[in-house]
């Protein structure tokens, strides 16, 4: 779990090259993650979101 928020907390500080093919056009990744933590009733939940 700690390895999951170091790497979100050092991805949001960095600022990422914007990839291009060919013709230009910016090359998006096939999916997104997003994860969420929280702490319920004495419970570590972690959530993922993937979004394609």
């Amino acid at each position: 779990m700690g390895y999951v928020i170091g790497k979100n907390a050092a991805n949001r500080r960095i600022k990422k090259e914007v990839k291009r093919d060919i013709t230009g056009e910016i090359i998006e990744p096939r999916f997104k993650t997003n994860f969420t933590f929280s702490s319920h009733s004495g419970y570590n939940m972690v959530g993922v979101v993937i979004k394609f």
